[in-house]
């Protein structure tokens, strides 16, 4: 049914009214945006303070020109503040900034510049520790830019950058300009005292695509170049390149990089590199630290508070003082001095400084490099680092003749460190161990069960439980010397080392109760003699105290008297003779063959099962 007229009247009315107030709408609000900008100011503060999380000031907002569709403005004497922390000052000021953009988006609730200048830029960069940092919790800094941004033209002069890293004692002064083409910063500063300049190069910071640069950074003790492409303009936080570093030690790099890396010898490092911030991926690299050469690949990743390191790792050469930086090699210099005649390594092996750091690496050590001669040729292992625990397993070091192979692992907790050794040694060969290969020959087995506590290898054997065993089989040695150990006199010293006796079996093994090792068998049993020891060895001060006895296997005109002592330094002990040897005791024993009373006679040991009992 067709409306009355009244109503059609009314509803015509009412559409004219609505149009006539949209118009006015529209009216008032070109007028606003073209004349009335200064009404803008406070709001905008407001929410630019609570974008930021800390206070925002504008000195002025007007506007420049006259165009009808696109506005020109002006914004002057911009200030950001710093946190509350820092105490004062302000993180970042503009002393002019000019904004060009089209009125018509506004309209619709969105605004986008097509042009952006600032001038008079200053960006003041606080680290105080690693909580506090006046960039951390600012919005924006990743993925990529451009695609649909509107933004035509960014210009940046006069800008400066001012960085203060008290954490790393890392200061640097730089300038910044930036325009349609390039971004340039470049500036000096110090590291932990030493001078330093650095460099940043790049495209211009608009456009779509990965935004290539370059940094630079030079310093006596830390120095960088890194050539890559960033997922954004200044995004270093997520980039992919090429990088080639190099210092007096990698701790010094790790300055730059916050890796975690410790001390070494002088360092250089080429690699491929993905940073995706906090994580950092090398799929390539080659390190040489010193006289040591390794290539391989490794994955940091951080969640949670906790470092993840996986990677492989294959070391061409390795000298293990390459290990230590001046520093550390000085304080062990200090160590050796302070405790003469001490051989078993004081390496650290607590891992206090890693109770955040879990991972997996393989390892493959090809060539062990050593000041002085050594039975040692190569290392590998599968590490597994998990909540303070540091497994090597399975970890083998190859020797000049055979093996040692087996389970290394160290424990840490907030109050000890202990470690936990379980190796046995196959293939060995005794006169790969002599200082006089023609001395001593024969297949060498060993066995080597320990748990103790302590920061270092030292301290930690120092108080160790557990059981050592050391085979000697099938081999030979001087009928001299063989004799003598027997203690027969007479033949002994009518023979010479030149003739041979053959080597039956050695046995060492020990049962080992806070560091003190006592022989359970001690014995060497040759096919003219059997010699037995009993006593100490020290572990926990390195000392030796043993009485070996003997007996020849066949009749004897004259004995040795007593026992042969061993004694002293572990690795440096002394030998004393018995009283037989001296001329009083050269009598007595002469008396004795004389007096016609029966000597005892040793008989063959049971090599085969002592061998298996000691290596169980």
């Amino acid at each position: 049914m067709p409306s009355s007229p009244p109503v059609h009247r009314a509803l015509h009315i009412a559409l004219i009214g609505l149009g006539a107030a949209l118009l006015l709408f529209l009216a008032t609000a070109l007028a606003l945006l073209t004349w009335g900008w200064t009404w803008l100011h406070d709001p905008i503060e407001r929410q630019l303070t609570a974008r930021l999380g800390r206070t925002v000031q504008i000195g002025a907002i007007r506007r420049i020109d006259h165009d009808f569709s696109d506005a020109t403005l002006a914004i002057d004497d911009i200030k950001v503040a710093q946190p509350d922390w820092v105490g004062g000052g302000t993180f970042a000021t503009v002393a002019r900034a000019r904004i060009q953009l089209p009125i018509w988006p506004i309209l619709r609730g969105a605004f986008r510049p097509t042009s952006i200048a600032l001038e008079g830029f200053r960006l003041h960069l606080i680290r105080r520790d690693a909580q506090h940092a006046n960039w951390k919790g600012l919005p924006g800094g990743g993925g990529k830019s451009g695609g649909g941004t509107s933004l035509r033209h960014f210009a940046l002069r006069d800008g400066a950058v001012q960085f203060d890293d008290y954490k790393r004692a890392h200061f640097f002064r730089a300038t910044v300009n930036a325009d349609d083409s390039r971004f340039r910063l470049a500036g000096t500063g110090t590291l932990i005292g030493r001078p330093t300049t650095l460099s940043l190069a790049g495209a211009g910071l608009l456009g779509p695509g990965d935004w290539p640069f370059r940094l630079e950074y030079r310093s006596p003790i830390a120095n960088a170049t890194l050539d890559a492409r960033a997922k954004g303009p200044l995004d270093i936080g997520h980039f992919a390149g090429h990088v080639t570093a190099w210092g007096d030690d990698l701790k010094h790099l790790d300055l730059i990089v916050e890796a975690g890396l410790p001390g070494t010898a002088p360092a250089r490092i080429v690699a491929d590199v993905r940073h995706d911030a906090p994580d950092w991926f090398l799929p390539r690299f080659a390190l040489t630290l010193g006289r040591s050469h390794a290539t391989g690949s490794l994955d940091v990743r951080k969640q949670d508070g906790r470092t993840r390191l996986d990677g492989k790792l294959v070391v061409a050469a390795l000298d293990f003082d390459d290990l230590a930086n001046a520093e550390g090699r000085a304080k062990a210099a200090a160590q050796r001095a302070a405790a003469p005649g001490r051989r078993l390594p004081a390496t650290r092996i607590a891992l206090d400084h890693l109770l955040k750091t879990d991972g997996a690496l393989d390892v493959d050590i090809r060539r062990l490099l050593f000041r002085q001669p050594t039975i040692f040729r190569g290392m590998r292992g599968h590490m597994a680092l998990d909540h303070g625990v540091l497994t090597v397993s399975p970890f083998v070091t190859t020797l000049d003749a055979g093996s040692l192979g087996g389970t290394l692992r160290i424990a840490q907790t907030d109050a000890a460190t202990r470690l936990h050794v379980d190796l046995r040694l196959t293939g060995g060969r005794i006169e790969a161990l002599a200082s006089d290969p023609h001395a001593f020959t024969g297949a060498l087995a060993g066995r080597f069960l320990l748990d103790g506590t302590g920061e270092t290898i030292r301290a930690a054997l120092g108080t160790a439980h557990g059981r050592l065993a050391i085979v000697g089989r099938n081999g030979a040695l001087g009928r001299k010397t063989a004799l003598l150990l027997g203690q027969d006199l007479g033949r002994g010293l009518r023979a010479k080392d030149e003739e041979r006796a053959e080597l039956r079996c050695g046995i060492g093994s020990f049962a080992v109760r806070a560091g003190q090792a006592r022989p359970e068998t001690l014995l060497l049993d040759t096919s003219l003699t059997r010699a037995e020891a009993t006593g100490l060895i020290d572990l926990t001060h390195e000392r030796v105290d043993l009485a070996l006895t003997g007996l020849p296997k066949q009749k004897s005109a004259l004995r040795i008297l007593g026992p042969i002592r061993v004694t002293g330094e572990l690795f440096a002990p002394q030998v004393t003779a018995p009283e037989a040897t001296s001329t009083k005791g050269l009598f007595r024993a002469i008396g004795r063959a004389l007096s016609g009373k029966p000597q005892p006679l040793a008989t063959d040991a049971d090599c085969a099962g002592l061998a298996a009992k000691a290596l169980r």
